[in-house]
This record gives C-alpha cells, sequence and structure tokens, in this order.
C-alpha cells in the first residue's frame, strides 16, 4: 500500500518510522508543522491506521516478515495501577526544570539500539502546575553529569494540578547505547520548566512495553 502514497507522504512515512516528532519533520524538511499534519492524516488514511502505534505495529521494523516473526512478540514491564500508586518525587535540575531518573529493564537484557519500539502509557495526577511532560532514554554513560539523548519526545503540556492525565508515546532511540550497564540505559521523566515547589506524580498506570 506504501506505492500509493505521494512523494511527501513517503518522506513523512518514512521520519515517522525513524521515530521523528511531527515538529522535527517540519524542521527536516523546511515545512509548517500543519503540512506535516496534513499529509499525516493522508497517508494513516491511505495505510488504514488510526495511530503511530499502528503505524509502527504495521510497518516498523521487520514487520509483516515471517522470518523475524519474533519481533512480534513483546516485553513490558507495569509499575503502577489504581490500588497501588507509583508515586515519583522529581530531582531539582533548577533553572531547566525537574527531573525523575530510573533504571528499570528498559533494555529487557541487552541494551537500547536505535529502532528498538518501546510503548509507555500512563495515568497520573500532578500536585503542581507544570508546562511540560518530557519522556527520555538517555546513555549516561560520560561520568556523573554526561549523557547523551537516545530518544526525547514532549508528551504533555500545560498540566494542572490534581488532573488525571493519560496518554501514550511510542519511543524509537535515535542512537544506540553505549553497552549493557544500567548507567547506559537511562529512562527520564522531565517536568519542565522550573517551578518553586517540587512536583509530585502520582501514577495509577504506567506500562512499559518493548517490541522484541
Amino acid at each position: 500500500m506504501q506505492e500509493n502514497l505521494s512523494s511527501r507522504e513517503k518522506d513523512i512515512f518514512n521520519l515517522l518510522l525513524e521515530g521523528n516528532s511531527a515538529i522535527k519533520i517540519a524542521n527536516k524538511l523546511n515545512i509548517t508543522y500543519s503540512t506535516v499534519d496534513f499529509h499525516r492524516v493522508k497517508l494513516y488514511r491511505k495505510l488504514n491506521v488510526s495511530s503511530i502505534q499502528e503505524l509502527f505495529i504495521n510497518y516498523g521494523r521487520d514487520a509483516g516478515n515471517p522470518e523475524n516473526a519474533v519481533s512480534k512478540k513483546k516485553q513490558s514491564i507495569s509499575l503502577a495501577s489504581a490500588e497501588k500508586p507509583f508515586i515519583t518525587h522529581f530531582i531539582d535540575n533548577k533553572p531547566w526544570g525537574w527531573h525523575y531518573y530510573m533504571n528499570p529493564p528498559m533494555n529487557f537484557g541487552k541494551k537500547i539500539t536505535k529502532g528498538d519500539i518501546y510503548n509507555f502509557s500512563f495515568k497520573f495526577t500532578s500536585n503542581v502546575d507544570f508546562d511540560l511532560f518530557i519522556v527520555h532514554l538517555l546513555d549516561q554513560n560520560k561520568g556523573k553529569n554526561g549523557f547523551s539523548f537516545l530518544f526525547s519526545h514532549i508528551v504533555l503540556s500545560n498540566i494542572k494540578a490534581y488532573t488525571e492525565y493519560s496518554s501514550s508515546v511510542v519511543m524509537v532511540p535515535e542512537k544506540t547505547a553505549s553497552s549493557k550497564k544500567q548507567m547506559a540505559n537511562y529512562f527520564k521523566l522531565d517536568a519542565a520548566h522550573y517551578t518553586p515547589s517540587q512536583p509530585t506524580l502520582t501514577f495509577t498506570q504506567f506500562d512499559l512495553i518493548k517490541e522484541k
């Protein structure tokens, strides 16, 4: 069905599968965000998908290749439920914002690799207002404060205190971590920009899924 895409739609299709956000695609192609969104809606319709998750599942790396059927299997961890919330207390990183670092098994026994597909689904409330909720995959192997971004994406904006938010994001690393060590396979949450009060997020859903 990809042959029915226009040349511009094919450009956006390939960039989406590389894990680029609409804003990044607009910058790379030197077009507006609304133009990217227009073409994205059209290619979704042509490919009969309704979300980025479906796009990755149907057209991502190794999709449809019987020899790589194992790649369709998933590994997952769940850290929260309504009965047992997961509470995160963010670290002060003035003046940029607040950070929360994690070393869950994001690599599921292997290092985070360029082109891997991770899904993060969540539901939370915050104790304070803040501007942006951002997720990152990091390779933090250059000492205490040194790291490189493997993936970064703004998931939510204009977060209000004591309001429940739920969403999901597909994370596709743009680089490969330097090793299998925990310090090279970080998952990081950001509450930006800086606020006088420390953000505390209470998650009633916190699911990480890796497509094999």
